[in-house]
Order: C-alpha cells, then sequence, then structure tokens
C-alpha cells in the first residue's frame, strides 16, 4: 500500500507485493519454550514489523500503464484501448486493454522486461508480467492515470519487477499470484489510509530485507495523521513469513494487533507493536513496546519490546548498537545479550 516512486512515468502503482518462495507444507513445527520462546519471540517481532512496514512503504505497479494516453473521446464507451501494445521508455513492451461495464473500468496489461525511470530520483524500474485492475467507477479508459481515492482490486499474475539505480538493486519485488482489494480514504498524511486486504504470495528484497510471505485474508485498516506522518495499522489474517536475513520462519495469525509506523529525520523507520500474535511455533504472544524499535538493519539500533505468553513471566527485550539484550524474568537485570538478532545469535522459529 503506499510509495516513496508513486511519481514514475509508469507510475508502477500499489504492488504490496511479490514473493513465489513462501508457503507449502512446512511438516511438524516445533514448539519452542522457556527462554528460547522469548528470544524466537523478540526475532518474530522484529520480521513481522519489517514485513508490514515493507508492505506499506514500497511501491505497487501500475495497471494503467499499457493503456496510458490510448483512450479519446472518439472511443466507444465499453471497450477502449483493446489489444494495444506500446513501447516502455527504458525499453520493453506493455501490452494493454481497457474496458468499462456495469458501472466499473477493468484495466489489462502484460509487460514484457517494460521499463521506466523516476525522473526524480534517477530509478528504472523493469517488470514483466501481467496485471489486472478493477476499479469501482465508470469512466477511467479515457483518463491518462486512474484517480486517487476510488477502490479497487488488483490481481498480479507471475509478476516480476527490478528498480535499481545505476548498478545497484534498490529494490526487488516477486508475485505468482497476488490479490489486493483497496478502499483508499483521504484525510491523513499518508496514501495509505483506508483499508486492504491481501490474498497470496509476496517477495521483498532491498538491503538489509529478503522476505518471502504467503498472506491470507491478511487486512490492514490505516490511519494517519502527524508530522512527521504517524500510521496507525491495525492487522488481521494471517501470514506465513520466512526471513531470509535473520534465518526465521513462522505463521503467524492476527488476533488484535496494532502498529504504529514513522521514519525518523534519517528515513529509518520506527515502529511501535501492541497486542497479541498466534504463532504455530509459540502459541500466543502478547507484545507491548515500551520504547519504538529502529528499524536500522537486523537488530534495531534502538527500542524496548515486552514480551508475555505461555504461562512464561513477562520478558523484556531491549535493543541498541550493540545488538540484543533480555531480561527474562522483568526484574530489571539483563540475563541475556547477542551482538546480532537471527539464527546465528538467537533461537528462531524455523521448519
Amino acid at each position: 500500500m503506499g510509495n516513496r516512486l508513486v511519481s514514475m512515468a509508469l507510475a508502477l502503482v500499489w504492488v504490496v507485493g511479490c514473493g513465489g518462495s513462501g508457503g507449502g507444507d512446512r511438516g511438524p513445527v516445533e514448539v519452542l519454550d522457556g527462554e528460547e520462546a522469548i528470544q524466537a519471540a523478540a526475532v518474530a517481532a522484529l520480521s513481522l514489523s519489517t514485513a508490514l512496514v515493507s508492505i506499506l512503504g514500497e511501491p505497487r505497479p501500475n495497471a494503467g500503464l499499457a493503456t496510458t494516453g490510448a483512450g479519446s473521446p472518439g472511443s466507444t464507451s465499453n471497450t477502449i484501448a483493446r489489444a494495444i501494445r506500446l513501447p516502455c521508455a527504458q525499453g520493453g513492451t506493455a501490452d494493454g486493454e481497457c474496458r468499462e461495464s456495469g458501472g466499473r473500468t477493468t484495466i489489462t496489461s502484460t509487460l514484457d522486461a517494460c521499463g521506466v525511470r523516476d525522473s526524480a530520483s534517477g530509478v528504472v524500474a523493469t517488470a514483466s508480467g501481467r496485471l489486472r485492475a478493477t476499479y469501482d467507477r465508470a469512466g477511467l479508459c479515457r483518463v491518462p492515470m486512474p484517480p486517487a481515492g476510488v477502490p479497487v482490486t488488483i490481481e498480479l499474475r507471475n509478476y516480476r519487477e527490478e528498480q535499481r539505480l545505476g548498478e545497484s538493486l534498490v529494490l526487488a519485488i516477486s508475485a505468482d499470484r497476488l490479490t489486493q482489494s483497496l478502499d483508499p480514504v483521504g484525510g491523513g498524511c499518508s496514501i495509505n489510509d483506508g483499508f486492504g486486504r491481501l490474498d497470496g504470495d509476496l517477495r521483498l528484497r532491498r538491503a538489509g530485507v529478503d522476505l518471502a510471505m504467503q498472506l491470507n485474508r491478511l487486512e490492514l485498516t490505516v490511519e494517519s495523521a502527524g508530522n512527521p506522518c504517524t500510521e496507525d495499522v491495525r492487522a488481521s489474517g494471517r501470514m506465513d513469513v520466512t526471513d531470509l536475513i535473520r534465518g526465521s520462519r513462522f505463521v503467524a495469525d492476527f488476533e488484535e494487533l496494532g502498529m504504529l509506523s514513522s521514519r525518523a529525520f534519517d528515513g529509518v523507520p520506527e515502529v511501535t507493536l501492541t497486542g497479541a500474535v498466534d504463532f504455530d511455533c509459540l502459541g500466543r504472544i502478547d507484545y507491548s513496546t515500551a520504547e519504538p524499535l529502529a528499524l536500522f538493519s537486523s537488530c534495531p539500533s534502538g527500542g524496548v519490546l515486552r514480551i508475555a505468553g505461555g504461562g512464561r513471566d513477562p520478558a523484556q527485550a531491549s535493543f541498541s548498537l550493540d545488538g540484543i539484550a533480555i531480561d527474562y524474568d522483568g526484574d530489571g537485570s539483563d540475563d541475556f545479550a547477542a551482538a546480532a538478532c537471527g539464527r546465528d545469535s538467537l533461537a528462531v522459529c524455523r521448519r
């Protein structure tokens, strides 16, 4: 949902999606307990925070790119810009079709190494695959780009996208099958405001992030306000997450999870988690955040997370540039410390 590069000429609109490598039959799952469970719960919280921030913050493919400028006043209102092939500014092609029926507009595009350059950042995005967007409004085949604020369902099939600045990878996205339904609202400081639901697979790779996910009726409700802009996110549904950076994998059912997300002046995401998550490898875990988690790398550069569940004493995980420190019994003294937040230093959920 959201995006720094939404102004790209191709307007690669709302991806909240990519993947292809999460999910599947994981077989028997070991349920952790004791100190291992606290460590794994801390890592899982970081993976979930990174996943939700990435879903909300990454660019989205433009379902209308293949028909941009294709409509004309003389076109019929039933079928406009049928089977048009357009060259893309940075190479490749896009086939497109736009139809209007029953008060809706459906735009279908097939991309073949279609590239576009964002003039502001210099980032070049290249995409291949098929996508279809169905808007709850007629008459959109005649406009250059779909307007904001219209409910839309976006379907991605065998979609692959890379964004590069020179030779450096900015973001890689892939989705074999992803469906995203969005009901945006205005009035806040974020373009993510409103309701969204995602079903399917999603893969995201960028510096410090490599996530593969299966999303099952993942519902996100977002309200935003403030300067810097803070998003208040409510999550429900299920995520099967493989965090290839931290080396963990788990299934998370959101019961009543809330997340506040903003970006510090240095661009680092800062999040707070509040509420319950039911993990296949941990059972129910209740989170609260005493100090926001600064998602600087595999370990946050700052933050304090409180963890409770499974009949264990409430624990507290503190993060800094030195790594993680855990107070297992809540007595105010650290019982464990590690320099990193992953399988090399901590117990994690895994197959």
